[in-house]
């Protein structure tokens, strides 16, 4: 009678497992969801805001934003549309937009942890999902080109995985259009999907599938392109294409990309020495071993190194991308190990490695950032070493576990102790104050902040006019105005990025039509403001001053057309 008495204990033991995982996986989603109210960021997100912003005042075919990362907002526009219609005046659109975000990560979770239980244990599959979720990249959860980008990526690498284990068509499908979203999100991951492609043609066992994939990831990538098309048009895609190469040097300026990667790694010796132990600890893992010691070293070596990141560091401006770049690195090592040894060398996952590995060097070439934005792409990569590090077998299941809960935390901690936007963070001892209207009601930031916000929401209400411009390096105070944005981009390059000779000369040329000429141009300073471009410098010559205020936070000058131009 024993014999039935220990498997019921066993399943028992098995259920109470299982619940005890969704339970951690619901209370972290519920502490992401609290996570998602803190912070007010005034400039990049509020720059993939005004995208939302100006095609809700404006129309989305009257808007005359050239930036490219409007893509991604496209893909989050009908959500939007449908919020707007039951709530208006744009109350809690900032909110809104972050909770799609993490909707977002949580879908990407999900086909990973999916992914993960194809090859691992219920809870590590569970934790290799939370891991997913819990890295917010630069700690900014909003839909943009590098959220979206990431998240489709890591969607379209994890339901191909699914499909080869499984066989299921609706993971080959589920695949090329993940791969869809994340080439509109973030364009130049094109270039990712092709390294995909040649690697399931490279590797034996995923070459079957090859045809029938290719037809269908070509298939979604038509349907994509036509959006667009049909969004834009082939003339008004051109332009925004020219415009924001001619912005981020896309094409260009490679040299200088690589130089400021060289100069962020070679900053810190301490950093240099973290990469040169995640490259040791990548190579011992990769030389396995049967004994449980093997496990809990390499684990245990893996989060000192990410913990004596976070005493050090940021290196590469957050946290959370030190982590990644660090793991990728232990990644790199390990299966390049695993492949020189041939032993238990694992041919798929390695070409999911490196596929991600891939996309980190493209966001780090393609962005102004550079390394700093290895993350981006990268992070997909992380999560696939995260899954491979350790067999599936009970001598290292607790050191898996073990690592995966060590990762998961530093990642939350990252989250909570840098807020993007935030110079003080509202979760420290300053005083803090939640915003209860406008596009930022329901966020938690200073209350030095939400006071200015409300007292230059509340002065712009009084401007008369219907169109609105501004210079300066808060692209957030067109989501303060009910005035529509009359401007090719709500992102002052001159501020942000430095010279940009191509971009002012566009600029130049748009103003000089009367017909594009705004009612009231903004000219925002703070003390990091620097002189305007002289495109904004012409702007402001056809205006002449009518009042201002100073909110403590920032300067607002408030510049009307003269009398006769009215």
């Amino acid at each position: 009678m024993s014999i039935p008495t220990l498997n019921n204990d066993g399943c028992r033991s098995d259920v109470a497992l299982r619940a005890g995982m969704i339970s951690l996986a619901v209370v972290i989603s519920l502490l992401l969801c609290y996570r998602m109210t803190i912070g007010v960021d005034l400039t990049d997100e509020s720059y993939y805001l005004s995208f939302l912003d100006g095609w809700l005042k404006t129309g989305f075919q009257h808007s005359s934003a050239l930036g490219l990362h409007q893509t991604a907002e496209l893909l989050v526009f009908p959500f939007i549309k449908i919020f707007a219609a039951v709530l208006p005046n744009e109350q809690g659109l900032a909110l809104l937009n972050r909770f799609i975000y993490l909707v977002a990560s949580l879908i990407s979770g999900f086909c990973f942890f999916r992914f993960a239980r194809t090859r691992q244990t219920f809870p590590v599959a569970v934790l290799c999902g939370i891991a997913v979720t819990s890295f917010i990249p630069f700690s900014l959860p909003s839909p943009s080109y590098n959220t979206l980008g990431m998240q489709g990526m890591l969607c379209a690498i994890a339901a191909y995985a699914i499909f080869e284990e499984t066989k299921q068509l609706r993971w080959l499908i589920t695949s090329a259009a993940a791969w869809m979203v994340s080439v509109l999100a973030y364009p130049t991951f094109v270039v990712v999907l092709a390294s995909f492609l040649v690697a399931i043609a490279a590797v034996p066992v995923l070459r079957p599938s090859f045809r029938r994939y290719v037809v269908w990831c070509l298939t979604f990538q038509i349907v994509g392109l036509g959006l667009l098309l049909s969004a834009y048009g082939v003339s008004r895609l051109m332009q925004i294409i020219e415009f924001t190469n001619s912005s981020l040097q896309v094409s260009t300026g490679l040299g200088g990309k690589l130089s400021k990667a060289a100069a962020l790694l070679g900053a810190s010796g301490i950093f240099v020495t973290l990469c040169f132990a995640s490259i040791a600890v990548g190579i011992f893992a990769g030389k396995g071993s049967s004994r449980s010691s093997h496990g809990w070293i390499t684990a245990a070596v893996i989060i000192g190194i990410l913990i004596a990141a976070q005493l050090a560091g940021p290196f590469l401006y957050a946290t959370s991308h030190d982590y990644v770049l660090l793991l990728a690195t232990a990644g790199a090592a390990f299966f390049v190990t695993e492949t020189i040894r041939k032993a238990s060398n694992d041919h798929a996952m390695t070409a999911y490695f490196f596929v991600g590995l891939f996309a980190g060097i493209v966001t780090s070439l393609t962005a102004t950032n550079s390394i700093i934005n290895f993350a981006i792409g990268g992070f997909t990569c992380v999560c696939v070493f995260l899954l491979a590090i350790f067999p599936k077998n009970d001598v290292k299941r607790h050191s898996h576990l073990a690592l995966l809960c060590g990762v998961v935390v530093l990642f939350l901690m990252s989250n909570f102790n840098f807020i993007y936007g935030e110079g003080v963070n509202p979760l420290s001892s300053a005083p803090a104050k939640r915003i209860e209207n406008g596009v930022f009601a329901g966020l938690l930031t200073t209350a030095d902040k939400a006071q200015a916000i409300d007292q230059t929401t509340a002065f712009l209400a009084t401007i008369p006019g219907d169109s609105v411009a501004v210079i300066g390096r808060f692209p957030s105070i067109y989501l303060l105005t009910g005035m529509r944005p009359k401007t090719l981009s709500t992102w002052d390059f001159s501020q942000q990025n430095g010279a940009t000779p191509k971009i002012d000369s566009a600029i130049s040329r748009f103003y000089s039509l009367d017909a594009n000429l705004p009612s009231v141009v903004l000219n925002v300073t703070d003390p990091w403001t620097a002189a305007p471009s002289e495109s904004g410098k012409q702007l402001q010559a056809r205006y002449v001053r009518a009042s201002q205020i100073d909110t403590g936070q920032w300067k607002i000058e408030i510049l009307v057309l003269p009398s006769p131009m009215k």
